[in-house]
């Protein structure tokens, strides 16, 4: 029994003595390593920004057609819609198409407005020949 007390004090000891230090000073590292990351800001979009890109405004256009509501005055929406068509961008350069889906892209009287559209690669095309 003598031999189990002295077994688990040393066992504390030696977490207290090593274990625990390293994991505060790792834990020290982490919150330091996050500190210095820079502040994730969200994204200004403008109305002119929408009319320089073709794609983008190609998508605020069904937006607007498929939610009813105009949302070249919502900035947030404007912000979103960017994201959407950057990342539209990028995933048809490897697929004919890509689904995008912004749930809760503005809301009215009538309630919460979503937009559900599938980008195909040829429209995208079109969007930025100025032809759609």
């Amino acid at each position: 029994m003598d031999t189990v007390l002295i077994i688990v004090a040393a066992t504390l000891v030696l977490l207290a003595v090593v274990a625990v230090p390293q994991f505060l000073a790792s834990r020290k590292r982490a919150l330091d390593e996050a500190a210095s990351w820079p502040a994730a800001r969200p994204r200004v979009v403008t109305p002119e920004a929408v009319d320089a890109d073709p794609c983008l405004r190609w998508l605020v256009d069904e937006a607007c057609r498929q939610t009813g509501a105009d949302l070249r005055k919502d900035p947030v929406a404007l912000a979103r819609l960017a994201e959407a068509a950057d990342e539209a961008r990028t995933r048809l350069q490897f697929a004919t198409e890509h689904e995008i889906s912004l749930p809760y892209l503005g809301a009215d009287v009538g309630g919460p407005r979503h937009f559900q559209f599938k980008a195909t690669r040829a429209a995208m095309e079109r969007a930025r020949a100025g032809i759609a």
